[in-house]
């Protein structure tokens, strides 16, 4: 039932129809309203459950009201409901949004509270773009802060094609032009590219790691989603998985909710144990500690180099801890199981009270912000 059909359904007199279609169309517009959500500065996933929540139940309430002008009014009227329950929700919690200080000066980081974080992290983003990230590749990974991102991504490729495709140099030398042995030898033995090179392997975004465990890397998981919410008789579950656990590997893994946020949809197919016996399979899949075994395997064909040591410190579990907590908006437990499995093959741990300190306050935030600052005046001062 696409959308155009759910809209006709909906005006109809018919309460039960008109309630199937409601949640068809709930559900058909609960990724659009997530990236709006993202867009307006709301990043917790219980405050944008809370919002979705809210604007559907306007939107049911107002039914009688409804008139069905087109698809494209249909998202107009969602976007406009969301954003009014987003305002209502943000006053009841009294978060005002920050504003630069008077007279061009910097804020204050130190007087952010942890709730604005992601709302600071939004308005960075907006400012700066990839260079935040990039700015964070070279704070914690120790990239070469004098070369620009450009060429921080072929030394990345440099490592990929010799260290895990087992390319020989003359290979790798003929597929990056320009490239010399002596530079080739001097990126593949830089701490800050083997850094580089397994925080690529080892991190997994929302999207990604939900594809991974559902052992379809190029399926467009919105359909997925829409096949597990109807059970379409033509379409077959993933191999090995049943539709009810597409549905909880999708809301778990690419969606973020808690155990209890699934337990409390309506459309919950599990009781709490047999909810928590598929999720300990499923945790027993995360591809964490395998591909750290793969990296750290692939980095024997660098003699001389003590991976172990280069991966065991603290700035590459830092710059996966921040991209969990401000890139994917993960909680800290969320986060922890996404490092630990990694960092305990080079001798880290990614315990839950040290996340609290990293996040608490927001000090990898300004951690980040202090080091912003002082690459821009290097650069200013050129």
């Amino acid at each position: 039932m696409d959308e155009s059909v759910a809209l006709d359904i909906f005006t109809s007199a018919e309460e039960d129809a008109a309630w199937r279609a409601w949640e068809r169309l709930r559900t058909l517009s609960q990724r659009y309203l997530w990236k709006c959500l993202r867009e307006w500065g709301c990043y917790n996933p219980d405050d944008q459950q809370d919002v979705i929540h809210n604007a559907f139940l306007r939107i049911w309430n107002a039914r009688t009201r409804f008139q069905n002008k087109g698809v494209a009014a249909w998202r107009a009227y969602v976007k406009m409901t969301a954003h009014r329950c987003f305002v209502d929700q943000w006053r009841e919690k009294q978060r005002v949004p920050l504003v630069e200080g008077e007279e061009g000066e910097d804020w204050d980081w130190s007087q952010v509270r942890d709730e604005e974080m992601p709302d600071v992290v939004s308005l960075i983003n907006s400012l700066l773009g990839n260079e935040l990230f990039h700015c964070a590749n070279v704070l914690w990974l120790g990239l070469d802060p004098t070369l620009p991102a450009e060429v921080h991504h072929r030394q990345l490729l440099a490592a990929q094609l010799y260290y895990l495709d087992g390319d020989s140099w003359e290979q790798v030398c003929d597929t990056l032009p320009s490239l010399t042995r002596e530079t080739l030898d001097a990126w593949l033995s830089h701490a800050g590219v083997i850094r580089y090179l397994a925080y690529q392997e080892i991190y997994y975004s929302n999207e990604s790691l939900a594809r991974h465990l559902l052992g379809a890397p190029a399926a467009d998981l919105d359909e997925l989603m829409r096949q597990a919410t109807y059970a379409a008789s033509e379409a077959q579950p993933p191999p090995g998985w049943t539709w009810d656990a597409v549905k909880v590997i999708l809301w778990r893994y690419r969606n973020g909710l808690t155990v209890d946020q699934i337990l409390q949809r309506l459309d919950c197919p599990y009781s709490r144990e047999d909810l928590q016996a598929l999720l300990d399979r499923l945790t027993a899949l995360l591809p964490f500690s395998s591909q750290m075994v793969r990296v750290l395997s692939a980095l024997d064909r660098a003699p001389g180099l003590d991976a172990r040591s280069v991966l065991g410190g603290r700035g590459l579990w830092q710059r996966l801890v921040f991209q969990y907590r401000y890139g994917d908006d993960l909680p800290h437990r969320d986060i922890q199981e996404r490092t630990q499995p990694a960092a305990e093959h080079v001798g880290y741990e990614v315990r839950l009270d040290v996340l609290n300190v990293w996040l608490s306050g927001g000090r990898l935030l300004r951690q980040l912000a202090e080091f912003y600052r002082q690459v821009r005046g290097e650069i200013d001062d050129e």
